[in-house]
């Protein structure tokens, strides 16, 4: 801001005709007035454009200052239409003053390579550019018209004639085939490339999951699984932070909801919309159990014997933190046993994520903790007792979805429809987890 209030400046790299701009009321209430705007770039070719408003004024009423520009003859379109036409226009008819030839324009491809033009033919605000050089419709050129630069717009390499001659397979055999206990899908993609997928998963989901991604990259060698396993709510931090995320698996549907848009927003306090429209399904159901070292020092026989425990002077307990989804199934078990938390904090060891939890039992740190049976049975903990849906508040659901931030939404659909195959969800249910779609 400035003496004369907010101020925001726009950087244009590219020929733009036009500029839409709208004012905010406020956090985005409304805006100010109702209605887009519109500044008009056809003659500038360089310089400031000054554009001034005052709130609460109507949609024509502000003021453009085109004092700091240079303005010339500015080209709106190009479009190539075959290998060595390219269909041009001007914001405006040039005068014969203007002198437009075809040494003023260049083409270039994204990799530097320079495309002889050999002809240019105008008619009105029209004209049609010949190259000498043919064009690649594989490739992306910017057209440049004395000095200033726009994309070309190529046609639909994959419509082409080209493309079909090249590329069309004749087979019978592509598709989903199912043989052996297995499913089979079998595609034909003459020009794809490797690419990498990201997965957000709960950490209780490591041994399962990998599993699953051997599996999908038996089928799919050209894409990189790459899976980041921790607690659900460092996970939804990561993506709030702009983490490239594909596929988000939660332990709960609390962290899923925090980046849901449709979400109550008690819960997306921040009006979080990270959840592809369409993609969120409820995947899975675990159990929260009571798990203690294999001498079982605190002679625990059930979660009844909890409230004693702590009692005794040389009991610790491991507890995930309170944005770790199995601390807040343990927080909800405390409160249907009677346990004061707060009273009994010191006796608590707070850990970053159920494996952690895992561990500290698994190593007799601690005499006990509450992990999801499918971690027991992974790690081959000694389980005591298992809870209830009514101990632990809610049945423990793990909703998966694919995530905005992604960067390759059909691998992402392919690898949650391969989850529910077969073989995918066998790795589930082996160690312990209930596929519920």
């Amino acid at each position: 801001a400035d003496s004369n209030g907010v101020v925001t400046t726009v950087t244009i790299t590219e020929a733009t005709p036009k500029l839409g701009f709208i004012i905010r009321k406020g956090n985005w209430e409304a805006k100010d007035p109702d209605g887009d705007r519109y500044v008009d770039l056809s003659s500038v070719v360089a310089g400031t454009v000054d554009v001034y408003c005052i709130s609460g004024q109507g949609l024509d009423d502000f003021t453009v200052d085109y004092s700091k520009t240079e303005q010339g003859l500015k080209l709106k379109t190009a479009e190539a239409t075959s290998k060595t036409n390219i269909d041009i226009s001007f914001t405006v008819a040039p005068e014969a003053s203007d002198n437009v030839k075809v040494s003023d324009f260049s083409v270039v491809s994204a990799g530097g390579d320079n495309v002889a033009l050999s002809g240019l033919t105008m008619k009105g605000a029209a004209g049609n550019l010949t190259t000498a050089d043919q064009l690649d419709y594989s490739k992306e050129y910017t057209i440049t018209f004395r000095d200033v630069a726009m994309k070309l717009t190529m046609p639909d390499y994959f419509s082409s004639e080209e493309f079909e001659s090249q590329y069309t397979y004749d087979g019978n055999d592509l598709g989903v085939t199912f043989a052996n206990g297995s499913t089979n899908f079998r595609v034909w993609a003459p020009t794809a490339k490797k690419m990498e997928l990201n997965i957000y998963a709960a950490a209780s989901m490591t041994e399962s999951l990998d599993k699953v991604i051997g599996l999908f990259n038996e089928q799919h060698p050209n894409v990189t699984v790459n899976a980041n396993y921790q607690s659900s709510g460092d996970l939804v931090k990561a993506i709030k932070a702009g983490g490239v995320c594909d596929i988000f698996i939660s332990a709960g549907a609390k962290q899923m909801n925090q980046i849901d848009i449709t979400a109550d927003a008690e819960i997306n306090t921040d009006g979080s919309d990270f959840v592809v429209p369409g993609t969120r399904f409820k995947m899975l159901q675990n159990k929260c159990v009571l798990v203690v070292p294999d001498d079982n020092p605190a002679g625990l026989t059930s979660f009844a014997d909890l409230k004693a425990a702590f009692d005794g002077p040389e009991f610790l307990f491991a507890k995930g933190g309170a944005d770790v989804p199995v601390g807040e199934y343990t927080t909800a078990i405390f409160e249907y046993l009677g346990i004061d938390e707060a009273a009994v904090e010191s006796k608590i060891n707070y850990c970053e994520n159920v494996k952690a939890v895992q561990a500290a039992v698994k190593e007799a740190t601690n005499q006990a903790g509450v992990v999801y049976a499918t971690d027991a049975y992974s790690a081959g903990l000694q389980v005591i007792d298992t809870a209830t849906d009514e101990m632990t508040g809610k049945t423990v659901i793990y909703p998966a979805a694919q995530i905005t931030t992604g960067e390759n939404p059909d691998a992402a659909a392919a690898f949650m429809e391969f989850m529910m195959t077969p073989e995918a969800t066998a790795c589930f249910e082996e160690v312990g987890f209930t596929v519920l779609k």
